[in-house]
């Protein structure tokens, strides 16, 4: 475990000239709150909640339609980017904000209420939805602090090392949490929402001293008073053939994702007979195996560049889709092996590829607003999508399908639609995107601003 360690601490903190030395000690400390506060929104999202939501009396359609407000909260970013010019630091924007998480667990402590179902419920709506709103205003500045925090000749390798220590933090504690919840789901399940609640709670704090300690970085916008309205924020960063191209790559990536991913963790319960111990010790040997998935990942990117890691990356993700196709009941076990190898690589860099490439192509002074606005778009996309595929596969279920006396399953035919729209996805990553990032490093290295 402390090599583990040592490797990550390498590439958080990589030996590297005076100019990156800098700020050093303070990407480490963000990587601490942000795999604290991210731990925090996974253990009160999938699982965990809906097991809370269900003992309080919520019906199974209206969880999934609770869960998904995460993806619209986005709109939110844009409409109070007006908000952040009245703070000077973006360590100020984002520790207020994402304080709200303190809040969360709250939620766990609802059944501890001497209250009707009915007040329990409404209790759990409000903070949910009104702390996910909340947390969702700080996220462009978030962006903005740890990029200018990170040179980017080593942002590859940052954010693949930064985003493989939040997997194993998370991992780890699902893992725990899981444990505790099959332990006293039978004889006390209103104990396990506590012991949930208490780790909620540690991640909360490690994440507001993580983030304390990280250096501040003057906010450009601060006492700004001419602003925008919403209408022509959107217009303006529309004008921008960047900002396009960046949207474009958003929007498609929701479409690939939500066509069928939210539905293939029931369809490996129901339909393909996994069981949940399974599900949760393949799930935490994937997230160990993308620790070193990310360094490979992080330094090939730094050494081609962002949208050929990032395009590779989701190659492998297609794969994924690829074998949940193929998926049978009978040899559901070791097709979902191979398949987690895939999906181990896969995500081992298409977070870091998405948000990397946003930072190399997007202008400095007006980056919060367009992260903002791609949110906004892109969260409001994946929604619409997620509602879509539901009602497809709510239709396709009606149906009784097969070939040649073989079952097809409605998921099949989703995770059909996903590989189509991911390779829609890799060949604009290659054609267009990939051009564009190329012509940004030449103009960089002519102008001598290459960072």
């Amino acid at each position: 475990m402390t090599g583990v360690w040592n490797r990550l601490r390498h590439h958080l903190m990589p030996p590297k000239p005076p100019h990156i030395q800098l700020h050093v000690r303070s990407r480490m400390s963000y990587a601490l709150g942000e795999a604290s506060w991210t731990s925090v929104d996974q253990l009160t999202a999938g699982t965990n909640t809906a097991a809370l939501m269900l003992f309080l009396g919520f019906q199974d359609g209206f969880i999934g339609m609770v869960i998904s407000v995460g993806a619209l909260a986005c709109i939110v970013q844009m409409l109070t980017l007006p908000l952040h010019s009245r703070f000077r630091s973006h360590r100020t924007v984002v520790t207020v904000t994402a304080a709200v998480r303190f809040m969360m667990p709250l939620l766990f402590l609802i059944p501890l209420l001497p209250a009707d179902p009915g007040l329990k419920m409404t209790v759990f709506i409000v903070i949910y939805v009104g702390a996910k709103l909340l947390i969702a205003m700080g996220g462009p500045v978030a962006s903005e602090w740890i990029a200018q925090l990170t040179p980017m000749s080593i942002r590859g390798r940052y954010f693949g090392a930064k985003d493989a220590t939040c997997v194993v933090v998370q991992a780890t504690a699902l893992l725990l949490t899981g444990l505790i919840l099959d332990k006293y789901k039978e004889t006390a399940p209103v104990v396990a929402f506590q012991w949930v609640a208490l780790f909620v709670f540690i991640f909360c704090i490690c994440g507001l001293v993580g983030f304390l300690v990280t250096k501040d970085i003057p906010n450009r916008s601060y006492g700004e008073k001419k602003r925008l309205s919403i209408v022509h924020e959107v217009k303006d960063c529309l004008d921008s053939r960047p900002f396009r191209l960046i949207l474009i790559s958003d929007l498609l990536w929701q479409v690939s994702f939500y066509v069928a991913a939210p539905f293939n963790s029931s369809y490996s319960i129901k339909e393909m007979g996994l069981s949940f111990t399974f599900l949760t010790v393949a799930g935490f040997a994937s997230s160990i195996g993308r620790i070193f998935c990310s360094r490979f990942m992080g330094r090939w990117a730094d050494r081609t560049s962002m949208t050929k890691a990032l395009s590779t990356a989701l190659l492998f993700y297609a794969g994924t889709y690829v074998f949940w196709i193929l998926m049978r009941p009978s040899t559901a076990v070791p097709v979902y092996l191979v398949l987690l190898v895939f999906a181990t690589i896969a995500w081992s860099f298409i977070g870091a590829g998405m948000f990397g490439i946003k930072l190399a192509l997007m202008p400095e002074d007006k980056r919060p607003r367009q992260l903002a606005v791609t949110s906004a778009i892109s969260g409001t996309t994946g929604f619409i999508m997620s509602f879509l595929s539901g009602q497809l596969l709510n239709y396709l279920q009606t149906l009784s399908m097969s070939i040649g006396g073989m079952v097809i399953y409605p998921q099949q035919i989703l995770n059909g639609l996903g590989v189509c729209a991911t390779m829609v996805l890799v060949v604009y990553l290659r054609r267009v995107m990939g051009r564009e990032e190329e012509n940004y490093l030449k103009r960089q290295a002519d102008e001598g601003t290459f960072r």
